[in-house]
């Protein structure tokens, strides 16, 4: 137990599993209750921090039986309540609800107010996802009024704030913004910082609900304060989701744009960093899994020497029966060379797929490690840059050659942003197949040409052929296309594209049409050179027709054979 014990404090989770379900043998044969108890709980503990929530369930559930059986009604309600929180986490519901009522009746028994707030806080939570709104502020009333009697500011402040929640839900604004007005004096007054940032993005949106925008933008904006200095990058991107949502509404587009780009910078940042984090809890579950199947090869050895041991016994003490002894031995001992076998091949098969798994888990993880790095970098660099700029924006009134040089910096940050945008899109595996291809194609097309103030119509023919296409020839159709689209929003002031992709003579055909000014051939232009040799490398080619005054169409013809490539 507590060779377990320490090593579930130094994280060694693959010890403490296999230390405990040793203590549980041990407290099993001795009638030990009280070791079998905690060595589930602790068990639970484990498979909890191995994201494993359905193993930590069958451990509290016989916790909890033995606790029943022993009397013990705050043990018992404490891990009643456990029990339904690994309900709620499954969506499990109704089972989370009838361990929150039995946890609160047993605190009730026990005279543990604050295990029955608790409960009646989570019960108030279940009630919420199910949208059983009325039944939820119920609870959570009761429970506050516990949380008062026992002057716990900190829990009053969480139900205060999910109140808060249920009012934003529902749309009665005004008793949304005095709950979570309360909630934030409580979160101040305990530093609880997160909390702060938290409730200062809900008041946002309570205030954006009812219309007041001018109020939600100083809210989120305190908030993305709080949040950059504490470094709580959940809050930042919701305070720029709010910022920009604020701002489109007081029709300030440039810093809607801004704060927009911010919000899916912050957002990918994020997401790249969770990634990182599910990768770690797949390797805690592979190292739980590891230390539950060595338990079972460990138990299976120790049937087999037990088997081997009663068999040499029989053969001393019974030698009157020799021979059918002898016939037994052999029989058994085919079967433990049968066993033996068996285990062998087990154990190979383990060993082959255990390497397997580590080799793709060390390749998966270098891979995002280099995204994460790259992406950190950027998005520090630019998130700097995002800020300079906005200071920038409100110190240049009256001075318009800083005004025009802060416009050119931020013109410049936002297409590093875009072509690193368009680069990772390019090279998503769901893109690989034409279909999906040309449908991201005219997604991008469409918020490029948004952004230029440029009308779009698109066409894709639905049943083009089921072929991959490599991760490099990808890129270079999608460097190809945004060059056709600036050039058509840049150079030839085209206020209306058309975008056609569709299939021809087993080739993928892309007509981009503008009704600009008909000026794009230029046969010395690097950039059109440059767009002839990417398709070529490819196996494709491009017609470019363009009159002054006619505007001008370009189409590209990329043979499938050459999409027919591993990813």
């Amino acid at each position: 137990m507590h060779k377990g014990e320490q090593a579930f404090e130094q994280k060694n989770y693959t010890a403490a599993i296999m230390a405990f379900m040793q203590s549980v043998d041990h407290a099993k044969k001795s009638r030990d209750t009280l070791t079998l108890i905690n060595s589930y709980n602790y068990l639970g503990s484990v498979y909890i921090m191995a994201d494993q929530p359905r193993e930590a369930l069958d451990y509290y559930l016989l916790s909890l039986s033995l606790h029943k059986q022993q009397g013990n009604y705050k043990s018992i309600a404490e891990t009643a309540k456990q029990v339904a929180v690994l309900y709620t986490s499954a969506n499990e519901y109704d089972a989370a609800i009838q361990y929150y009522k039995e946890a609160q009746q047993y605190a009730i028994l026990a005279k543990s107010s604050n295990i029955e707030a608790g409960s009646l806080g989570g019960l108030g939570m279940v009630y919420e996802k199910q949208q059983k709104y009325d039944m939820a502020l119920s609870v959570y009333r009761r429970a506050i009024r516990i949380y008062e009697t026992n002057n716990d500011v900190l829990g009053k402040a969480v139900l205060l704030s999910a109140m808060g929640n249920v009012y934003n839900h529902t749309g009665y604004f005004n008793l949304a913004e005095q709950n979570y007005k309360e909630a934030l004096g409580y979160f101040n007054e305990s530093d609880e910082r997160k909390k702060v940032a938290e409730t200062l993005n809900d008041l946002g949106e309570t205030f954006a609900g009812a219309g007041d925008y001018n109020e939600s933008l100083k809210l989120h904006k305190q908030a993305y304060l709080d949040a950059v200095e504490i470094k709580y990058d959940e809050a930042v991107v919701d305070a720029c989701k709010g910022l920009s949502k604020a701002y489109d509404h007081l029709e300030e587009y440039e810093n809607t744009i801004l704060y927009q780009k911010l919000y899916e910078q912050k957002r990918d940042s994020l997401e790249a960093r969770l990634a990182l984090q599910e990768n770690a809890k797949a390797q805690m579950r592979y190292e739980t899994q590891k230390a539950k199947s060595q338990m079972e090869i460990m138990a299976l050895t120790e049937k087999i020497n037990k088997l081997e041991a009663g068999n040499q016994s029989a053969l001393l003490n019974d030698k009157y029966s020799l021979i059918a002894i002898s016939g037994g031995f052999a029989v058994m001992s085919s079967f433990l060379i049968f066993m033996w076998f068996q285990k062998a091949r087990l154990k190979k098969k383990y060993k082959k797929q255990l390497a397997r798994m580590a080799s793709q888990r060390r390749k998966q993880n270098e891979k995002l490690t280099h995204v994460k790095e790259l992406y950190t970098h950027l998005d520090n660099r630019l998130g700097e840059v995002y800020y300079l700029n906005d200071e920038l924006s409100r110190k240049a009134v009256g001075a318009p050659s800083i005004r025009v040089s802060n416009e050119a910096l931020h013109n410049a940050t936002v297409k590093i942003h875009e072509d690193i945008s368009d680069l990772v899109w390019a090279l998503e595996k769901e893109n690989a197949s034409p279909q999906n291809l040309a449908n991201g194609m005219c997604d991008f097309a469409s918020g490029y040409l948004k952004n230029h103030h440029v009308e779009s119509v698109f066409s894709v023919d639905p049943d083009m052929p089921s072929v991959k296409m490599s991760g490099s020839a990808r890129k270079e159709l999608a460097i190809v296309l945004k060059e056709c689209l600036n050039a058509i929003a840049v150079k030839a002031k085209a206020n209306k594209v058309f975008l056609g992709i569709t299939t021809k003579d087993d080739k993928m055909q892309i007509t981009v049409r503008d009704n600009g000014s008909g000026n794009y051939v230029d046969y010395s232009d690097g950039k059109l050179k440059s767009l002839y040799k990417r398709l070529k490398n490819i196996g494709g080619e491009t017609f470019v027709e363009s009159l002054p005054g006619w505007g001008t169409t370009i189409t590209i013809s990329t043979p499938f054979e050459s999409f027919d490539e591993e990813i």
